[in-house]
């Protein structure tokens, strides 16, 4: 884990960020692939430590998605008392 990450997760668990994740769906598989995640990996090397999967329901049926995860946004969660000094600001 970097320096980076440390101390991102440390702004969050104080308040100071929130972090919304973000993914994209590569595949919809009607029945779970065991060796996808391997194969994706031997493939492209670069993508497969962002692969994730996630089961829904869709229209009463199980549907494994496979999911490239994507950066996170960070929201800041520190209020300002007085914005317009900071819009004065470029």
């Amino acid at each position: 884990m970097t320096r980076a990450c440390e101390l991102k997760q440390q702004a969050e668990s104080g308040g100071y960020l929130r972090i919304k994740k973000h993914f994209e769906v590569i595949a919809r598989l009607p029945k779970p692939d065991f060796m996808i995640k391997k194969t994706i990996a031997a493939n492209h090397p670069e993508l497969g430590k962002r692969i994730r999967f996630r089961a829904r329901r869709i229209r009463k049926q199980t549907v494994i998605e496979v999911l490239r995860q994507l950066h996170d946004e960070i929201l800041p969660q520190i209020g300002f008392k007085n914005i317009k000094r900071f819009i004065k600001i470029k």
